[in-house]
């Protein structure tokens, strides 16, 4: 006892042991790179998912604070009013605007604007947005007049990143300190603390709250009123002005448009991006990404996880991974977004999970297959089948199926005969051959027994006609034999005397059995008893196929006892007692051909 458990301990991995273990390092190294190339994101997938998750955590109107925020809004009808199309030259317009809104109690002004191009008027305007703290427009390309750079720089610059073609990133003016950080912009005009006290950054815009909800007023309601308007507090939109943040933006059809979360698909202005920029930097509750090298470890963690799941011996665990996988691939980024405001890539998880399932799906396909191929009796083509129904718990599964056993006549006295290597090449032809018949008829060969073939035909295959297709191969065998004996003599090769075959039908156990170390797929029942044995019953009738009376009645052709073969494919021959089924009733071929079946 105790050598045989050191011996097993001692074992060395056979070759499929170390396929199998190979296998799985392959497949963590391919999943370690698709972890690596996630990292870099995963487009525009990626920023999809990010946006219903914006879409989960909004809250119900009731629950939300109102942002001290008024929108004054460029739009056709702001054009009418001032005359032209909106441009340049509205710049004379502002320092009136400037001065209303600081009489009016406006905390400050965002500007989404870029001013540009120099105009006469600057030193008015820069000489009225001392009156009011102003934030406003900058880009890479487009930089601001030096007559208005000074009287801007005391808080920031309004940029933004588009990402995926929508605005994304609220910038700190990289590469320009002296002009100040957004941060401390927004923190300066809402009265969160001077231009110093916040330290300069980025954040990604916080789209939980709709962009489209705020107080909203056409421009023109500013630049065309009169004072008689503007001081009846009824009328007039600079009664709702008083302490707000004011934002002043372009709302013209094919100006400065996106499709931003929460807007239902629709082109929205972009001022509505730098309203949500505001709100996230007001609610001081950052959105906070994984880093690149973080993202990678959680996605290769998880592709890992899920590979290991759904390759593992266990079947319950097999079927539960995808299951868990789904839960935490869609469940747990959104559970971190909505609760701590934390980016975890969804997009990297899913691709990862999703490339490692599959992997897991080939890697499992590989095993089988290569275990199947180890094991005897089983076509590897047929492996999902039988996986699926037969399954690991070893009573295996019952179906209604046909056997056929076929035996090669006078093989003792042909090895006696013949050299060796000649019985070979005859023997693998003849081999060969029958299989592929067999297989033609949508059966398969479950064993050899030494010269004797023993095929099945139905589950996992086809089960309809089972018994036909079985009859239907065993008259092609019979005759491809006749076929390759002629071509054997003309080879010079010895050649095989003939063949008995034996058909049996009814239900049979199909299940997986054997050791550890060594096992087959086998079918269990009496139709392979009874084939086996009216095999052997074809040397005593002188007849080259005997089967039972319900197979032969399963042929269109067949009449019981029929004097004549004249559309009779079957003639009774008796009864004859099989050891364990009592005694059954046999039928054979209408005039036997005698060279396929001597004695």
């Amino acid at each position: 006892m105790t050598s045989s458990v050191v011996g097993d301990m001692d074992r060395r991995p056979n070759r499929g042991e170390l396929a199998q273990r190979y296998s799985r390092l392959i497949a963590l190294a391919a999943l370690a790179i698709v972890s690596l190339v996630g990292a870099i994101r995963t487009g525009r997938l990626e920023y999809l998912l990010l946006d219903l998750r914006f879409a989960v955590s909004r809250l119900p109107p009731a629950a939300r604070v109102p942002a001290a925020v008024v929108l004054f809004r460029v739009t056709g009808q702001t054009e009418r009013v001032v005359g032209s199309a909106y441009g340049p030259s509205w710049r004379r317009l502002y320092p009136e605007a400037i001065e209303r809104l600081a009489a009016a109690g406006a905390r400050a002004v965002v500007w989404d604007a870029v001013f540009a191009a120099a105009d006469e008027a600057d030193d008015d305007l820069a000489r009225a947005l001392a009156r009011l703290p102003v934030i406003a427009g900058e880009s890479s390309e487009q930089t601001t007049a030096t007559a208005l750079r000074d009287a801007f720089a005391a808080l920031g610059w309004l940029e933004v990143e588009a990402v995926e073609g929508v605005p994304r990133r609220a910038l700190a003016s990289p590469g320009r300190p002296a002009l100040g950080s957004l941060a401390a912009a927004y923190a300066a005009a809402d009265g969160l603390g001077d231009v110093g006290s916040a330290a300069a950054d980025e954040r990604w815009i916080d789209y939980s709250d709709d962009p489209l909800e705020v107080l909203s007023f056409d421009l023109a309601a500013l630049l065309g009123a009169s004072d008689e308007r503007l001081a009846d507090e009824a009328r007039t939109p600079l009664s709702a002005v008083s302490g707000r943040l004011v934002f002043i933006g372009v709302d013209l059809e094919g100006v400065d448009r996106f499709r931003l979360p929460g807007s239902a698909g629709r082109t929205v202005a972009g001022v509505y991006a730098h309203i949500a920029s505001y709100r996230t930097y007001a609610a001081r509750d950052a959105i906070t990404p994984f880093g690149p090298v973080a993202g990678a470890l959680v996605s290769f963690a998880l592709a890992a996880s899920a590979l290991a799941g759904a390759t593992s011996r266990r079947r319950t665990v097999r079927r539960v991974t995808p299951a868990l996988v789904a839960v935490v691939v869609l469940f747990v980024p959104v559970a971190l977004f909505v609760a701590l405001r934390v980016w975890l890539p969804q997009g990297d998880l899913l691709v990862g999970s999703l490339l490692a399932l599959g992997l897991a799906g080939a890697v499992r396909r590989v095993e089988l297959a290569r275990s199947y191929r180890e094991s005897l009796g089983f076509a590897p083509e047929l492996i999902e089948r039988h996986a699926a129904e037969v399954g690991t718990g070893g009573t295996g599964i019952e179906r209604h199926a046909a056997v056929l056993c076929a035996d090669v006549r006078g093989y003792t006295q042909l090895v006696s005969d013949h050299d060796s290597a000649l019985v070979y090449r005859v023997m693998s032809r003849y081999m060969r051959e029958m299989e592929e018949i067999i297989e033609a008829h949508d059966g398969y060969v479950n064993k050899y027994v030494g010269d004797e073939i023993v095929a099945v035909f139905g589950f996992p295959r086809g089960e309809t006609g089972s018994a036909e297709r079985a009859v239907e191969a065993a008259g092609r065998m019979l005759e491809r034999v006749v076929e390759l004996r002629a071509e054997w003599k003309e080879a010079g090769l010895p050649a095989i005397v003939g063949i008995g075959i034996g058909i049996d039908e009814g239900p049979l156990r199909f299940l997986r059995i054997g050791g550890r170390r060594r096992a087959q797929f086998d079918v269990i029942g009496a139709p392979v008893n009874g084939a086996s044995r009216f095999q052997a019953l074809t040397k005593e009738h002188r007849t080259p196929l005997v089967v039972s009376d319900r197979v032969a009645e399963t042929q269109s052709t067949f009449e019981l006892d029929s004097p004549s073969p004249d559309g009779a494919a079957f003639r009774f021959i008796g009864e004859v007692l099989v050891r364990g089924q009592g005694r059954r009733r046999l039928c054979s071929l209408h005039e036997p051909t005698l060279s396929t079946c001597p004695e």
